[in-house]
């Protein structure tokens, strides 16, 4: 009975905490306003960038405080490949990671 009990709360945790994490590469398009725009393979991809628990990094070296990050994103152009990291649940997407390759 008890190992009954375990085994349902168990799948029940690994079903109800599946969140797929994702990768998309492409060229910088714009910033503004927590937005982020992408150039995809031709198409547009747009985030919402949603505060201080999205980690930017430029290269190896992590882009932190509002005037580290607005200088960060004036510094980018067409040409800056970016990866954006995020999770997907349903509808639901969190960007959590940004990285342009030096």
């Amino acid at each position: 009975m008890l190992r009954k009990i375990v085994l349902g709360m168990a799948a029940f945790v690994i079903m109800a905490g599946v969140i797929i994490a994702e990768e998309v590469k492409g060229k910088f398009k714009s910033f503004e306003k927590g937005t982020l725009t992408l150039t995809v393979k031709g198409k547009e991809e747009v985030f919402k960038v949603k505060g201080k628990e999205v980690k930017i990094f430029n290269g190896d070296e992590e882009v932190k405080g509002k005037d580290g990050r607005s200088a960060f994103w004036k510094g980018l152009d067409g040409k800056s490949d970016v990866t954006v990291t995020f999770d997907k649940d349903g509808d639901n997407v969190k960007v959590t990671e940004i990285k342009v390759k030096k």
